[in-house]
């Protein structure tokens, strides 16, 4: 689109990962926090077995 009429506009160069976006907003400092707040059952309930990261990683 060309963006007339306040439509959207085509701008591939602002597109970013999904990694840039969560070092932007700071989710690493996030995770921190919860796992050392939060309390060992608390963190079983929401993790269960999974790796406990609040960010959703994509696989490598």
């Amino acid at each position: 689109m060309d963006g007339g009429e306040g439509g959207a506009v085509a701008r591939p160069d602002l597109l970013v990962g999904i990694e840039e976006i969560t070092q932007l907003v700071g989710y690493e400092r996030i995770n921190k926090l919860e796992q050392a707040l939060l309390l060992e059952d608390q963190l079983e309930k929401k993790y269960g077995d999974e790796e406990r990261d609040y960010v959703i990683r994509k696989s490598e």
